[in-house]
């Protein structure tokens, strides 16, 4: 016996192609499916419910319905991260450059955790910080003079 949510699935997968197929059945001629958006979506939902779903799926082959998935997964995280990184405030690079300067043998990493201690919010990466000089002062030379 098969549980009742698990019955269901697997009715939605027939009916949905069973209406794919009365569709296409349009004018008495019999016309290659066309799988809707919503078709396809729902494919993509029930192949990750439903074990042997590709047991079920007559219409389409299990290929179509993994090409389906991946191209709804890009286009999900193209539209998630349309909106990119938050900018930093200029009050908040101009303060991360003034440390740079003041301690040049600073790591970027301990820029970003002394401002996070000191309680700012620091949204910058370790690209936006400045870099650690690659040459190191000498005994005696001051670190502007290094350069």
């Amino acid at each position: 016996m098969l549980p009742q949510a698990l019955l269901a699935g697997r009715v939605v997968a027939l009916e949905s192609q069973l209406a794919i197929e009365v569709r296409g059945f349009g004018g008495g001629k019999k016309r290659r499916c066309q799988f809707t958006p919503a078709f396809r979506i729902l494919w993509v939902v029930l192949s990750k419910l439903l074990d042997g779903w590709e047991d079920l799926a007559h219409l389409m082959k299990p290929e179509t319905v993994k090409r389906c998935h991946t191209k709804a997964f890009g286009l999900f995280w193209r539209w998630r991260s349309k909106s990119g990184r938050k900018p930093i405030r200029v009050e908040m690079q101009q303060l991360i450059r003034r440390i740079s300067r003041e301690n040049p043998l600073r790591r970027p990493d301990h820029i970003r955790d002394s401002l996070s201690l000191l309680g700012y919010d620091a949204l910058c990466t370790q690209a936006d910080l400045p870099r650690r000089p690659t040459q190191l002062p000498s005994r005696g030379q001051s670190p502007q003079t290094a350069q």
